[in-house]
């Protein structure tokens, strides 16, 4: 299938936008701060040099990567902000692409631990064992900014894979 995800869409389902938005989301949370989240396309030459290129549509097994700013408005530090990315359905998080990376990630944006994420499993005889949480199960990612000064900035990435519309969970089918 050579079927092309809008980003824009990707987005803004995920940030609970309009699908108009551009491939920049900005939003101005409670408070003064200010986030913005942006999508680049990773795309590599002959010779593996990466490329940014702006994201507005990606095809399965493209890589993408969302920066998201947090702007410090007041006057006064903003102590333990809790950044939190929502990682779209039909795409896969990329370990060790976080940036800062240190991470905590979630199934269902309720509980966090640092990746790998595992859980447990009922085996026949009444017994469990621990496995890993397969990466295009994962739903969001979240930093802690210890501390983000008055007219100060911080820009968090991560990196995601696009999957192919048949991938559990995926809804590359057009609806009805």
């Amino acid at each position: 299938m050579n079927r092309k995800l809008a980003i824009p869409v990707l987005l803004a389902a995920c940030l609970g936008l309009s699908a108009q938005v551009a491939a920049v989301a900005q939003t101005k949370p409670a408070g003064d701060v200010v986030s913005s989240l942006t999508a680049h396309r990773i795309v590599r030459d002959g010779k593996g040099v990466e490329t940014k290129v702006t994201a507005e549509a990606a095809r399965p097994g493209d890589t993408i990567e969302y920066a998201l700013t947090y702007t410090n408005g007041s006057e006064k530090p903003i102590r333990n902000l809790k950044a939190t990315l929502p990682i779209p359905v039909r795409t896969e998080f990329l370990p060790n692409t976080a940036e800062p990376a240190d991470i905590l990630a979630s199934v269902d944006g309720r509980t966090y631990a640092a990746p790998p994420l595992t859980r447990k499993v009922s085996l026949p005889g009444g017994k469990t064992r621990t496995e890993n949480v397969p990466l295009d199960e994962y739903r969001y990612v979240r930093w802690t900014v210890a501390d983000l000064g008055p007219a100060k900035s911080t820009t968090l990435h991560l990196r995601v894979r696009v999957l192919p519309g048949d991938r559990k969970g995926g809804a590359a089918k057009p609806s009805r």
